[in-house]
This record gives structure tokens, C-alpha cells and sequence, in this order.
């Protein structure tokens, strides 16, 4: 009987430690279940955190380069804008009456000649360049203190206006696209004043 109440008391002790076992088990799994979840739940928060301020960063850096590209396509059509106002400024030079044209280029060879060149001309500016002009050409440069034999070359090309100065093997390009080209970076600024005053980029 006593090894039947001695076997009984270890019974119950067991199954009371066992029991108390799995309570402590079970707390502890319950323990690291809640640590398990606050940590998740940190981590998701801080990847939703990450995943917004990614995603702002993302939207900031799409939106600087299509704005850059918005005023890299104004810019273009702006330059196209003056490219296109020079070209007409060319065309214009080109349809000058004679007498205007004789006067520009009058100033033009005062300027730039010294006076023993060879003129360079178009064939459908011979007109322009007739004796006559050419005196009076001389004649200016002569009051300049220049030498005033300035002649015609038998050369002919396709100037698109103007002339070209030729001195012994050197040329100096007084075309009308040579010109404006000469000139227009001094007037850019002024021109774009004119074309887009008041307008922003």
C-alpha cells in the first residue's frame, strides 16, 4: 500500500511539474509570439516608412527631370525661335533694293577694305557692283587715307550677297551670312529681349 502511495505522489508530482512545464513553455512561446509580433510589426512599419519616403524621393526626382526636360524643349524651340528670326534677318539682307544694298556694303568696304582688294562677287550681284559704285567706294576710301583700287574680279561664286575681299592668297568673307554670323552673338540678347519679353526660362 505504501509503494502505491509513494508511486501515486511521484505521479502527481510529475504530472504537477510537467503541467507547470507547460505553462511556463506555453509563456514563453506566448512571450516571444508578442516579441515576435512587435518586432514585425516595427519592421513593417519602418519598410512603409522607407517605401514613402523612397516613393517621395522618387516622385521629387521624376518631377525635377521632366521639368528639365520641359525647359530643355523650351530652350530648343527658343533657340529655333532666333534661328529662325536671324534667317529672315538674312532673307531681308538678301531682298535689299540696290540702292540699300550699295549703301550697307558702302559702310561694309570703308571698314574692312584697304583699298588694293579684289572683290569676290555673286553673278546676280553684278548689278549692284556696277563702275559707278565702285567709284564711289574709291573715292570714300581715298578721303579715309586708304589706297582707293579697289577692282573687280573676274571670279564669280555663289555668295548669297555680299562680297569676299581678296588680297594677294588671303580672303576676308564679307557675305551676308558671314555678317550676320560675325555679329549676332552681340545681338542675341537684345533680339530675345524682343521675342520674348516678359515670358519666363
Amino acid at each position: 500500500m505504501k509503494a502505491d502511495a509513494i508511486t501515486s505522489r511521484i505521479l502527481d508530482d510529475a504530472r504537477k511539474e510537467a503541467s507547470q512545464g507547460l505553462r511556463e513553455a506555453h509563456d514563453r512561446v506566448e512571450k516571444m509570439r508578442r516579441e515576435n509580433e512587435e518586432t514585425m510589426a516595427q519592421k513593417r512599419e519602418q519598410a512603409l516608412a522607407k517605401a514613402r519616403k523612397d516613393a517621395i524621393e522618387l516622385r521629387d526626382r521624376m518631377l525635377r527631370m521632366a521639368e528639365l526636360d520641359q525647359r530643355k524643349e523650351y530652350l530648343g524651340m527658343k533657340r529655333q525661335v532666333m534661328d529662325d528670326a536671324f534667317d529672315q534677318a538674312l532673307l531681308q539682307m538678301r531682298g535689299m533694293q540696290v540702292d540699300q544694298a550699295r549703301r550697307f556694303l558702302s559702310d561694309l568696304l570703308a571698314d574692312a577694305a584697304q583699298g588694293d582688294e579684289e572683290l569676290i562677287i555673286s553673278k546676280a550681284d553684278e548689278g549692284v557692283f556696277a563702275p559707278e559704285f565702285l567709284e564711289k567706294v574709291n573715292a570714300r576710301l581715298a578721303e579715309m587715307g586708304k589706297a582707293s583700287s579697289l577692282k573687280l574680279s573676274e571670279e564669280r561664286r555663289e555668295l548669297g550677297g555680299g562680297v569676299i575681299l581678296r588680297r594677294g592668297g588671303m580672303e576676308v568673307n564679307l557675305t551676308y551670312a558671314a555678317v550676320l554670323g560675325e555679329i549676332r552673338p552681340s545681338l542675341e540678347a537684345e533680339v530675345a529681349a524682343m521675342l520674348f519679353d516678359g515670358q519666363e526660362g
